[in-house]
């Protein structure tokens, strides 16, 4: 097992590469997430699932499918995978105890590393824009320090640019495709994403920065420390993560008057716990 030592924030007492800037701020604020330790708040958290997702399962059905899910995932993006996952989901409650939010965690070991792979999020709609995601994030980055784990990873859908840009504000790193089997059969239609729990990850690049990035349009102008590619062109990305880039962060065109579509900030020069996934 790879040991580590943890330091913890004088504000909040969480770990500090475990992002305690944004801790500290949720901290000020009165959300809170705690998890779900009965079968009854499982299946509240499900039943947010189904309702936000619009999947008809029963809940019986979902639940089970969901086990299964947790139980094959890890192994089938990383050859032996985690082994002997430790299952947990995590809640946030309105005043009137109702699931508005939740996550689910998975820690396990994978070699003689531990690693967390964080699962479904799920905001109710109605309380979207409160940055209830983010506490949902934080939560599990403090369980998963607080257990040993030295990196946190997850899928995110490619097309899905808000979940992309906010999981990057959250220091995770976009290292390539995800790779996850169906019917035997490679998909690639999600990007891995990864953050190294044993350090304080990057910050986000200033916007006024973004300015002077070369915007990469050929596999010829993957050259230079940073670059910038349309969020769209998949192609190109996966040229820039074989040549050593690895996502940064989401830019946007209200961020800077020089992007006019959603782009990824690619970069040579990050902190990585691990080579990419590969088949």
């Amino acid at each position: 097992m790879v040991e580590h030592e943890t330091q913890g924030c004088a504000s909040c007492g969480f770990p500090s590469y475990a992002g305690h800037v944004t801790s500290c701020q949720i901290a000020n604020r009165n959300e809170s997430a705690e998890e779900a330790a009965s079968e009854d708040d499982r299946k509240k958290f499900f039943a947010l699932f189904i309702k936000c997702t619009g999947i008809t399962d029963d809940l019986s059905r979902r639940i089970q499918l969901d086990l299964k899910y947790f139980d094959r995932l890890p192994r089938s993006i990383f050859g032996e995978g985690v082994r002997g996952g430790e299952r947990r989901i995590f809640q946030i409650h309105d005043q009137e105890q109702n699931v508005i939010a939740g996550a689910e965690l998975v820690m396990g070991e994978n070699g003689d590393r531990k690693e967390a792979y964080f699962g479904h999020k799920i905001v109710d709609e109605g309380h979207r824009g409160r940055d209830l995601g983010h506490v949902l994030v934080d939560k599990r980055l403090q369980i998963a320090t607080e257990s040993g784990c030295v990196e946190a990873w997850s899928l995110v859908e490619q097309d899905n640019i808000a979940a992309l840009r906010s999981i990057t504000k959250d220091g995770f790193l976009i290292r390539g495709n995800g790779i996850t089997k169906n019917g035997g059969e490679a998909s690639r239609d999600t990007y891995y994403v990864s953050r190294n729990l044993t350090q304080e990850p990057a910050t986000p690049l200033p916007f006024a920065d973004i300015k002077s990035i070369r915007h990469a349009e050929t596999t010829d102008q993957l050259m230079g420390e940073k670059i910038l590619i349309a969020l769209g062109n998949k192609a190109l990305t996966q040229e820039a993560f074989n040549n050593g880039y690895f996502g940064r962060q989401v830019v946007l065109p209200k961020d800077s008057e020089t992007i006019t579509q959603p782009m990824i900030l690619m970069e040579k020069t990050v902190n990585v716990a691990r080579n990419t996934p590969e088949e």
